[in-house]
């Protein structure tokens, strides 16, 4: 990644600090940049020079920043309910929340559901409909 402005913003010192990642800049700079929220000096993508995590960036695009909940609320907040609160406090610290962001949320999860039920109409037709359910659950309740 030579002359690329993000490589050229980290010191090699930071890039190779992480051990296992000497040899690969790119996830270095992600580990060093992009997930440097640990306390300490290591970031949370390594533990002991090792990776503990990869971003996939193969779904990722720019939308309204609340639709991303309907996926959080099926996978993990459903499970661990007492989760989203901190997880709602902690990301309204570093953003706030706009008076409207409840609704926003319950858009997101019914664009997640109907993402989900063409989905799944195609590759495992068994899963489609509880997400035709909570489409028509949330027209129910917003209509």
């Amino acid at each position: 990644m030579p002359g690329h402005r993000l490589a050229a913003a980290v010191p090699e010192a930071a890039v190779e600090r992480g051990g296992a990642l000497k040899g690969n800049k790119r996830i270095g700079i992600l580990a060093e940049r992009t997930l440097s929220v640990a306390q300490g000096d290591e970031p949370e993508a390594l533990r002991e020079g090792r990776i503990t995590c990869v971003l996939d960036f193969e779904h990722a695009t720019y939308a309204e920043r609340f639709r991303d909940f309907g996926k959080l609320d099926e996978h993990i907040f459903d499970a661990f309910p007492a989760g989203r609160d901190v997880f709602l406090a902690s990301y309204a610290a570093a953003c706030p929340l706009p008076d409207d962001w409840e609704q926003r949320v319950a858009l997101g999860q019914v664009l997640h559901a109907l993402n989900m039920h063409v989905y799944f109409r195609r590759w495992s037709p068994q899963w489609a409909p509880q997400y035709a359910r909570q489409v028509k659950e949330w027209l129910t309740r917003n209509t």
